[in-house]
């Protein structure tokens, strides 16, 4: 960044700052004055929601961008001690009517350590970040500057009050941010309108009744202040302005770009197929405007328009596959999420193919790899340099320009896969679950690959050929490729001349395997079945059926691939079993 780019940037900041100091120059003084009744109820919830944020962050992981490199971890760490030290404080101090002691210890905090390690972090906000910095930096120098008033009030209830509830500013973004996304409501801009619900709450307590129109004409100031030394064209408007959510991954137009690369023009129609089987919830072989709305709520799609069309067809909307492959499939925006509905709504599935869906999403191009612009085009979302993209990939043993491949990918990058798998993908097309309710889907999900890893360990499994001699690694790979199922005494698992895509091992019960009506084998606890077909690419050439309630575990064609090719043994060991079953 050059000089003169740093200068512009400093005026910015140094104008807005102006024009907020103007109107504290003549802001009401909070230091003598009474402490009203509605002042104390802020405080009182304030701390009630201090509370519920500090186990926030002790029970949600933090964003991906502050977890990758580790002076930004560093950062994160200093700004939630220091911040949980001066809630302590402030706390105890307005309860106590005003202390000389803690007063002054608190500002200390706040001026050293709270406000410093927030303003490290003004560059990356998420939301439009023509509102978002300059709400930021306005909450910011209006902390520092209650800091520094309460310095030299110390005892200062007035003060006190006044530093606490602009330090809380950010937990009311937490709760309205929360209260949001548990409604479902405002989609990628509810980061936005969190921020500036916050403001609301909590500036009058400095600014008194003009502090909404002081904090308007700061946003003012600094949106044509940014405009007229940055801006130099329509399209950088828009990216001035664009709403970078949280919860995102990829901006629409590159998601776009993915869907339509070279090679998938082919698998349209069963893609459209796989559609239709996710929207038609009840299974009768017709999709209704009902299972659409319900199945594309939080989708960025224009669903009310589809559903009105679809109700002002005849049958009320019905639509076999045919239909809707005339009639809605051509909708673009159809078309760009229809993988992510046909994955989250294809049953359970293992941490691997979590991490290879996230991963093909972000391999823009479809070569393998995900390469630095693609990288950087996820990290633009997240508002991170590419110098620092380029720093935090050195530290993973990769050259500036060396792809990163699926297993360091899956391995190294875990934050960033099960971020936008599980806060991206899954809220909008799959469980419609809010943001602790993530948290716990996570971890459920976690100790569910430690306890399949145990079991693959376990006595009745380790009979198999191929896992008698299994070393850790593969073992803990393949917990990782696997997902629990049940199936019930008489269900058909998969047919023969079906298309393979599934290989299983038995934990308990028993599978009958047979073709044309002929019983070929009787299949317990500790078997495997459905390699052949994955093997050698062809359709299946049985029958698997379970005869008792089964509890199976089961990994997809792709997670089975990449195993085998990762560890050649047991390649070499399951071909062997499949050769001896010919």
């Amino acid at each position: 960044m050059g000089l003169g780019v740093r200068i512009k940037q400093a005026t910015v900041v140094g104008l807005t700052g102006a024009t907020l100091g103007l109107w504290l120059w003549g802001a009401p003084d909070p230091g003598p004055g009474p402490i009203s009744p509605l002042q104390w109820v802020l405080v009182g919830l304030s701390a009630l929601a201090n509370l519920f944020v500090l186990a926030y962050h002790h029970l949600v992981p933090a964003h991906p961008k502050f977890l990758i490199l580790r002076w930004r971890r560093g950062i994160l760490l200093v700004h939630i001690l220091s911040g949980t030290l001066e809630f302590g404080l402030g706390l105890s101090a307005a309860l106590l009517g005003g202390h000389e002691v803690l007063g002054r210890l608190m500002a200390l905090v706040a001026v050293v350590l709270h406000v410093p390690s927030a303003l490290a972090q003004a560059q990356w906000v998420f939301g439009s970040r023509a509102v978002m910095r300059p709400a930021y930096l306005m909450c910011i120098a209006l902390h520092a500057y209650t800091g520094v008033m309460l310095w030299f009030n110390p005892s200062s209830l007035g003060w006190t009050v006044a530093t606490f509830l602009l330090f809380n500013t950010y937990v009311w973004v937490r709760i309205y941010y929360f209260v949001l996304d548990k409604l479902g409501i405002f989609g990628d801009s509810k980061y936005t309108v969190a921020v500036l619900a916050a403001g609301m709450t909590t500036t009058p307590a400095v600014l008194g009744t003009e502090a909404m129109l002081a904090v308007a004409v700061g946003l003012g100031v600094y949106i044509s202040a940014h405009i007229a030394f940055f801006v130099r064209s329509d399209a950088e408007l828009r990216e001035f302005c664009r709403e970078r959510a949280r919860d995102s991954a990829l901006s629409p137009g590159l998601r776009a770009t993915w869907q339509r690369r070279p090679g998938c023009e082919g698998e349209d129609r069963e893609l459209a197929r796989g559609l239709f089987r996710a929207l038609d919830r009840d299974g009768d072989g017709v999709v209704t405007p009902d299972e659409v709305a319900d199945v594309l709520a939080n989708a960025s799609l224009p669903t009310a328009a589809i559903v009105t069309f679809m109700r002002r067809q005849p049958a009320g909307g019905a639509m076999p596959f045919e239909r809707f492959l005339a009639d809605l499939w051509p909708i673009p925006e159809l078309r760009e999420v229809a993988r992510e509905v046909v994955f989250t709504h294809g049953g359970p599935k293992a941490e691997r193919d979590r991490a290879l869906f996230v991963f093909d999403l972000l391999d823009i191009n479809g070569d393998g790899a995900i390469d630095r612009s693609e990288l950087q085009a996820l990290l633009d979302e997240w508002a991170m340099p590419a110098a620092e993209a380029r720093r935090w990939t050195r530290t993973l043993g990769l050259a500036d320009d060396a792809p990163i491949p699926f297993p360091l990918f899956f391995e190294r990058m875990r934050p960033i896969w099960r971020f936008i798998y599980y806060d991206v993908i899954e809220p909008k097309y799959g469980r419609r679950e809010d943001l602790l309710e993530r948290v716990s889907h996570q971890r459920r999900d976690a100790q569910e690959s430690r306890a399949v890893e145990m079991s693959l360990r376990a006595a009745n499994l380790r009979v198999l050929p191929f896992l008698a001699d299994a070393e850790p690694a593969f073992l803990h790979q393949l917990a990782l490729a696997l997902v629990p199922v049940e199936r019930s005494a008489g269900v058909r698992i998969f047919a023969e001349g079906e298309r393979g895509e599934e290989f299983f091992l038995i934990t308990k019960g028993q599978v009958q395997i047979s073709r044309a009506d002929q019983t070929l084998a009787l299949l317990g606890a500790g078997a495997c079945f459905g390699e052949g077909a994955l093997l050698h690419g062809r359709a299946r050439s049985a029958t698997a059926t379970a005869r008792l309630d089964c509890q199976l575990l089961r990994a997809s064609g792709a997670s089975f691939h990449y195993l085998l090719d990762r560890f050649p043994s047991m390649r070499a060991a399951i071909e062997r079993i499949d050769t001896a079953r010919q």
